[in-house]
């Protein structure tokens, strides 16, 4: 299953900038990580925040994970939010499965 790279809200980008690139308040390895760190987050608080297309900022993505074993963080997230409904491992479903990974992820922001 391949997943396409994942859209971080325009309002977020310097935040995950900050804690994934900037050498004075970097935290994370990268923007995958902190994104994840979010998502989970967002799960915890259950903080689901649909990213509206129009509040995306088109150049900043992060980078794909198609062989990284994070991508299991991913499809835990939409399995949770879809209670626990198996079909979400459908193979037409990996935007579905990205859409779920992002609102938990700016909803994890948010609260960032």
């Amino acid at each position: 299953m391949e997943l396409r790279s994942v859209k971080i809200d325009a309002v977020h980008t310097d935040l995950v900038n900050k804690l994934a690139k900037d050498k004075n308040t970097k935290i994370f390895l990268n923007n995958l990580d902190t994104l994840i760190f979010a998502a989970l987050l967002g799960v915890y608080k259950d903080k689901y925040e649909k990213v509206e297309k129009t509040d995306l900022d088109p150049v900043r993505t992060t980078e794909k994970w198609i062989t990284s074993s994070k991508r299991d963080f991913i499809y835990l997230l939409a399995y949770i939010k879809k209670k626990k409904d198996l079909s979400i491992f459908k193979k037409d479903r990996e935007e579905d499965i990205t859409l779920h990974f992002e609102s938990y992820a700016k909803g994890g922001l948010d609260i960032i």
